[in-house]
């Protein structure tokens, strides 16, 4: 199986074109659901590195380390609660780490068949592949994500793993495909002189408003065919990353938009006047958001896993553990968030 040269041209073009992926806070993340008291080296924004780096991992306990990949990856947090309900599951991290699990298709099959006897509550492979990346990084096992994995389809020309029609990975594959799957990255970092986990990221590229150039390839690119041969697009995952207010500002003026709301349920119109961003609701109430105003929401959007991101009620006041006691605008700060997934779509 061979290569597109054509495609891998684009990919060569836009090596290294991505912003390193940041998490957020690992320890607030396992605080919400964990009764345990954390270890205070996850109290802070984990980067890759540190997940590589044996000697960060070494006072992690099997959980700790478990929370620390997780919140990294951006699970959603109620995800994560029922995934630690069963902990069935952190007897893998603890083989891994003492290399008691000797190869990456092995250890993906262990994760599938906890999986299929429903142990994994809120993690599919997209998770558990993290694990198996940065538990034991000698095993050289890769993210297996949507967009690694569209990536080498694209690049191959051929449906090497199985994605849902959300585009997501489904639990279909086996350790078999994820050994192909890695082979694969290996071969591209090889052509590129690049090592794996670089390939990787590249293959990851960056989301939100300013993607790199080859996530806009896979954006653009990526679908099946229906019987009359047209592309559907199946992509409905959108990266939500902070954007500057001026940016929005220079995004939004000279025009008016009608967008929904995060919830659908009704539209708001948005426009920028006096630099202000202006946003106009069906009820045709008013209000003007300023600089301040929109920097607590990108702040608030910090705190929040990638797939949390789009929730109204990340963003409200209320009486639950994920509502916002410090939210400037009951009405309109819930409306930002919209915005800013437009402007990342």
């Amino acid at each position: 199986m061979k290569v597109d040269n054509k495609i891998f041209e684009v990919l060569k073009s836009s090596k290294n074109d991505f912003k390193p992926w940041n998490g957020i806070n690992a320890k607030k993340w396992g605080d919400y659901f964990s009764k345990i008291q954390l270890n205070k080296k996850l109290d802070k924004k984990l980067t890759r590195n540190e997940l590589l780096d044996t000697f960060y991992k070494k006072e992690l306990t099997d959980e700790e380390l478990g929370i620390a990949i997780l919140s990294w990856g951006g699970m959603n947090r109620e995800h994560g609660k029922s995934l630690f309900q069963n902990k069935e599951w952190l007897q893998l991290i603890k083989d891994l780490r003492n290399n008691q699990i000797k190869t990456r298709e092995e250890a993906y099959n262990l994760f599938a068949v906890l999986r299929q006897n429903k142990k994994l509550k809120g993690m599919g492979p997209a998770y558990f592949t993290k694990l198996i990346c940065f538990v034991n990084p000698g095993l050289k096992g890769y993210i297996m994500d949507q967009w690694t994995s569209k990536s080498i389809n694209i690049l191959y020309d051929k449906k090497i793993i199985h994605l849902t029609k959300s585009g997501h990975v489904s639990d279909k594959n086996t350790g078999l495909i994820y050994e192909e799957f890695c082979a694969k990255i290996e071969e591209l970092a090889n052509r590129l002189s690049i090592d794996p986990m670089t390939l990787e990221e590249n293959l990851f590229s960056s989301g939100g408003i300013n993607k790199g150039n080859w996530r806009k390839f896979i954006v653009d690119n990526w679908g099946e065919k229906s019987k009359k041969n047209k592309k559907i697009k199946l992509i409905k995952f959108i990266d939500m990353e902070v954007i500057k207010f001026e940016d929005a500002v220079n995004n939004i003026k000279d025009s008016q938009i009608v967008i929904p709301t995060l919830g659908g349920r009704s539209k708001i119109k948005v426009e920028v006047d006096n630099n202000l961003i202006l946003i106009t609701n069906s009820k045709n109430n008013q209000l003007g958001i300023d600089k301040a105003h929109w920097d607590k929401i990108m702040d608030r959007l910090l705190e929040l896993p990638q797939e949390e991101r789009g929730m109204t009620s990340r963003y409200g006041v209320g009486k639950h553990s994920y509502s916002w006691k410090d939210c400037p605008n009951q009405v309109f700060s819930i409306y930002v968030p919209a915005i800013i997934k437009y402007l990342c779509n």
